[in-house]
């Protein structure tokens, strides 16, 4: 009997660890979906309404993600920054500035906030990455591992300096190498449940459309029920008192 009950427990608690499992499994594809979702129009509006683009732009990122230790996450928040700001660089320029962010043992987002900052004639955190700049007039010359380069103080220049740092002997082909070890196997598996999480999100988007509208349309009626019951147990009229008798 006692046998029966500790293998009652097992069975209990291994349900509920798989109702867990299922349950995580699908917030991750809920939470992929939606951020690709959102992802996507943020870029259709910061490209001028071009939603081909958007999607185009995505798709390159993702492939991008592949091939760094940056997540898709990482990737894409940092693109639309720079495209939110006439940053708009390809997928091998992208790669050239991973390149330089894992140089210096760098997050891809701190090496946006440096070249946005740049912009604004703020150089400091430039300084993180080893890179001075010296402004002068509307240029600027910004010096890393001993080349220099002078361009005109805009989004596209700033861009173009820093992407031939990251085209550099040494610095160049940094992620391919990171790809090779546990932080860069980590992130691969990461990419590839994300990637995997959003596709299947894709297929099940109007499943959770339909769940979302059935608990819109349950909300008023539960609070009205809601507002009933506490009306009745406030006017003593709510549930028979049960004397004992």
């Amino acid at each position: 009997p006692s046998h029966d009950k500790a293998g009652g427990a097992f069975k209990a608690m291994m349900a509920l660890q798989i109702i867990s499992f299922i349950f995580d499994i699908g917030k991750a594809i809920f939470d992929a979906t939606s951020k690709m979702e959102k992802y996507e129009k943020v870029l259709t509006t910061a490209l001028g309404g071009n939603n081909q683009a958007a999607k185009e732009s995505l798709a390159a990122v993702k492939q991008m993600a592949k091939d760094t230790i940056f997540t898709v996450d990482q990737l894409t928040e940092g693109y639309v920054k720079m495209v939110n700001r006439g940053m708009k660089p390809t997928q091998s320029e992208m790669t050239a500035l991973a390149d330089l962010a894992t140089s210096q043992g760098k997050t891809f987002d701190q090496l946006v906030e440096a070249a946005l900052d740049a912009q604004t004639g703020e150089n400091e955190r430039l300084k993180e990455f080893g890179i001075k700049a010296k402004k002068s007039g509307d240029e600027v010359t910004f010096s890393f591992k001993g080349m220099q380069q002078t361009v005109k103080n805009t989004p596209e220049a700033i861009q173009a300096a820093l992407t031939s740092f990251g085209q550099m002997e040494g610095v160049a082909g940094q992620n391919a190498k990171m790809m090779d070890t546990l932080n860069g196997k980590q992130s691969n598996l990461q990419d590839r449940f994300f990637e995997m999480a959003a596709t299947l999100g894709e297929s099940l988007k109007p499943a959770f459309i339909g769940i979302f509208d059935v608990i819109n349309f349950l909300l008023p009626v539960l609070e009205l029920a809601g507002k009933w019951l506490g009306t009745l147990i406030l006017t003593g009229k709510g549930l028979p008192i049960v004397t004992g008798k």
